[in-house]
């Protein structure tokens, strides 16, 4: 392993953007090495420290070094890693032949992971999945319910993000500022260059997952297997009890349950505890003050990556929350 070559590619976003489902694809490559952390979140230190650090911890509760040190095969999807060994230790079983990716989703939000990124790693890739910014705006908010971190409504939710104001990341989400993409896609091409940042649609990626990834894969030099199974995440699900969800998170005794009864039986288990999202948490007068708040940001990305964008505005038109 050469120094800082490692990884050599980063997936940096956006959150709530089938990304857990593009890991679970590389996964399949020989070609490629995930690590058993799929957001080890190390170089998005502006995020993550101070008083928001030990929230994180706490959120998280995972001992990543006795982590790493288990034969446990089953990955974690999020830490916070702080130590440049711990995080170098993510990728000691790197062979020569293979590519490396970390898939951190706040990268793209941190205002410092972009040139910090850069620092290790100057000739890195860097992979983008845009997702249409209202809808990945309601399932970050549906994350956090399943989580058991908020009970409010979304339109409450929202009100109580605007009058945290410049709160440390953690205490509050930032989950419209996260859906703002053109400032953040704009700093990754700056910094490395527009051939070495890849924008995708999350909406592609979802409905033509073979042909979307394989755009992924030439861009990272690999081709893509014979046969890849992309599975989508699980759609966010609404907890049965609030204050259950918010215990089973805190505590972070889904790896304990996930040792007793393994995969399936948590998906067994799982109906016991969520049930089917509700369809009417957006109200039709929030989703059209959405559309509309995004609709400028969403013109300057266009520019920048070149193509059209008119997917989202089309959706946002046959809901009726922008007129023609």
């Amino acid at each position: 392993m050469n120094n800082n070559s490692v990884p050599n590619f980063y997936v940096v976003g956006a959150a709530r953007s089938a990304t857990t489902s593009l890991y679970s694809v590389f996964n399949q490559s020989k070609d490629f090495f995930v690590p058993k952390i799929k957001e080890p979140n190390y170089f998005a230190s502006d995020l993550f420290q101070d008083v928001n650090r030990e929230y994180w911890r706490h959120m998280v509760n995972v001992d990543v070094d006795k982590f790493l040190r288990s034969t446990d095969d089953e990955p974690i999807n999020f830490s916070v890693i702080t130590e440049e060994e711990t995080y170098r230790e993510l990728y000691k079983n790197v062979a020569q032949s293979q590519k490396s990716g970390d898939f951190s989703t706040t990268y793209l939000y941190s205002k410092v992971a972009a040139s910090r990124i850069f620092q290790w790693n100057s000739s890195a890739k860097i992979v983008i999945v845009l997702r249409n910014p209202v809808d990945r705006l309601v399932s970050h908010y549906q994350l956090y319910r399943r989580l058991g971190r908020t009970d409010l409504s979304l339109d409450a939710f929202l009100d109580r993000e605007a009058a945290l104001g410049d709160a440390p990341y953690g205490l509050k989400y930032y989950v419209f500022e996260h859906g703002e993409y053109a400032g953040q896609v704009k700093r990754y091409v700056d910094i490395f260059g527009a051939s070495n940042v890849k924008t995708v649609l999350y909406e592609n990626l979802v409905s033509d997952p073979a042909s979307t990834v394989a755009e992924i894969f030439d861009f990272l030099g690999s081709s893509m297997p014979a046969s890849i199974d992309f599975q989508q995440a699980a759609a966010s699900a609404e907890p049965r009890s609030l204050f259950l969800s918010s215990l089973i998170s805190r505590l972070n005794i889904k790896p304990f349950v996930h040792g007793l009864v393994g995969a399936k039986g948590l998906d067994y288990l799982r109906p016991i505890f969520f049930k089917e999202k509700r369809d009417d948490m957006l109200s039709s007068g929030l989703a059209v003050e959405l559309a509309i708040k995004y609709s400028g940001d969403v013109d300057e990305l266009e520019e920048l990556v070149g193509y059209s964008l008119d997917i989202w505005r089309r959706s946002w038109r046959e809901r009726g929350w922008l007129g023609e």
